[in-house]
């Protein structure tokens, strides 16, 4: 790893445990860590790395929680630089171990994202998305409609 700029803990199915970063410093990648428990002859146990999305400029804003009520963690991560496209993006795992992931763009040019956090705002038992942009200027609250 070339250094992280952010970096959360989530969980995925039957509570494994993930890291998910943005590397390196205000960043251009996302990745998350797999624990690999060493199955088989010969195969050794320790964490691997996945890069599940890249490409941006300023990767800023990072967090984990239940969004779509599985009961496994999503990624919500921010950007502010990339150009034409700053905004904030929801990543769920589409494999049990989560090797693959896809993406739902949140906000695309809305929002240049320099921190967000993540909660149930209005209390409807559902995470919402606060996120501030600083080039932008605004804050921004997207409501959890699952």
């Amino acid at each position: 790893m070339r250094g992280a700029g952010e970096i959360k803990s989530g969980e995925l199915k039957n509570k494994q445990l993930y890291v998910t970063t943005v590397e390196p410093m205000h960043g251009t990648m996302l990745a998350v860590y797999l624990f690999h428990k060493g199955i088989g002859p010969g195969k050794s146990q320790g964490w691997v790395r996945v890069v599940i999305d890249e490409g941006f400029r300023r990767g800023h804003a990072l967090w984990t929680a239940d969004m779509n009520g599985d009961g496994i963690d999503e990624i919500i991560f921010g950007h502010s630089d990339t150009p034409k496209v700053p905004g904030v993006n929801v990543y769920t795992a589409t494999s049990e171990d989560g090797w693959t992931w896809s993406k739902q763009v949140v906000d695309a040019g809305g929002m240049a994202t320099e921190d967000l956090v993540v909660g149930d705002l209005n209390g409807d038992g559902r995470p919402d998305i606060l996120a501030g942009g600083r080039a932008t200027h605004n804050v921004k609250i997207y409501w959890n409609r699952r």
